[in-house]
């Protein structure tokens, strides 16, 4: 039903840094659905000391952005390539023993390279 759908919101964590950013295609997608970004005046630090004053447990976790953004550009977004790139993070994250606070990515490259 069309009206229904009428009222759906979305909103999204981006946040002033990340508008300054060329590469995150999901900020053009968020536009183009209409994804409402309240987030989007202030810092990243902003964010994670508002979230710590709040006693938030994930205050100063790692950014998470989608498994989309780990595939280079050129690379199709298929659910093989997503799923390789979720099992090489915590392959990585188990082997170097790294906790939620650490920032570690796999990025993979045009020829299924990493």
């Amino acid at each position: 039903n069309d009206r229904e759908h009428q009222n759906v919101i979305l909103y999204n964590g981006t946040n002033a840094d990340d508008t300054r950013d060329p590469t995150r295609l999901g900020l053009l997608a968020a536009s183009n659905f209409s994804v409402h970004s309240p987030l989007d005046q202030i810092s990243k630090d902003q964010v994670r000391q508002a979230a710590k004053y709040l006693g938030l447990s994930n205050w100063n976790a790692a950014a998470s952005p989608c498994l989309r953004s780990r595939l280079a550009m050129g690379v199709m977004a298929t659910e093989e390539h997503l799923r390789a790139v979720e099992f090489a993070e915590a392959f990585v994250r188990e082997v170097l023993e790294l906790d939620e606070t650490i920032n570690a990515r796999v990025r993979m490259l045009a020829g299924g390279k990493a």
